[in-house]
């Protein structure tokens, strides 16, 4: 992996845009929580311009709608720091939004892993 210091260059570029595709694919197979690719694709798409260019506004906005809906929701590795109790109180609220968003988000997903591998 290229270092976050070369940020700029092309390498990094291309190293975060492998990981948007890499990203999609194990949220289409189940590998990787949802709601969680969603964070991650959006942060990466909302971070590098020569991402975001390559995707149209309409799913760049549709995955922050998603993301502003689910920011309170322990996704990642923020998660050993809940209760039990409280853990599975927002996973319950995640699955239900997850079960809600799933097939929109996969669509949006399967467009922009066209859309990055097709303008590059």
């Amino acid at each position: 992996m290229v270092e976050a210091s070369d940020a700029n260059s092309p390498e990094w570029i291309e190293d975060r845009r492998r990981y948007v595709l890499d990203t999609a694919e194990q949220a289409a197979s189940g590998t990787i929580r949802l709601l969680l690719a969603v964070h991650e694709i959006w942060k990466w798409l909302f971070a590098l311009p020569e991402l975001t260019r390559l995707v149209t506004q309409k799913d760049i906005d549709y995955l922050k709608w998603v993301c502003d809906r689910s920011c309170e929701l322990p996704l990642s590795t923020e998660r050993q720091y809940w209760a039990d109790k409280s853990l599975r109180e927002k996973d319950l609220i995640a699955q239900k939004l997850e079960q809600e968003i799933r097939e929109d988000v996969l669509a949006a997903f399967a467009r922009i892993v066209n859309d990055i591998k097709r303008m590059l």
